[in-house]
């Protein structure tokens, strides 16, 4: 019996992360499984993995069920402090200037410069 908070509502589930890979086939382990189950149990919204939606949702988007509609996944960005961007422009810098003294010192050498 589907206990009463969940009704008119649909969990959906990404575990496309949760396998084995394999040479032939990929494999779904016991802790694969043991997940999976945990997130069904537990019947809420977790980042990037599993979210409760309600059926007007579901009705606003045409009934459309593909699960990333639905489970954005965690997309993790590299950022940066201000002074490690500065450094790193520095450090980008200093090797383009240094690439373009080498390019002069050969196109010098080649007789392509005076």
């Amino acid at each position: 019996m589907t206990p009463k908070e969940h009704r008119q509502k649909v969990l959906f589930i990404d575990a496309s992360k949760e396998f084995k890979t394999g040479r032939a086939q990929n494999e779904l382990l016991p802790e694969h499984v043991d997940n999976i189950h945990r997130w069904y149990e537990g019947y809420q919204d977790v980042e990037g993995i599993c979210r409760v939606v309600s059926l007007d949702e579901i009705r606003e988007n045409d009934f459309n069920l593909n699960i990333p509609r639905y489970v954005e996944p965690v997309i993790e960005e590299e950022s940066m402090t201000i002074d490690q961007a500065i450094a790193n422009l520095k450090e980008t810098l200093q090797a383009a200037y240094a690439a373009e003294d080498r390019l002069k010192a050969l196109l010098t050498r080649e007789g392509l410069l005076p």
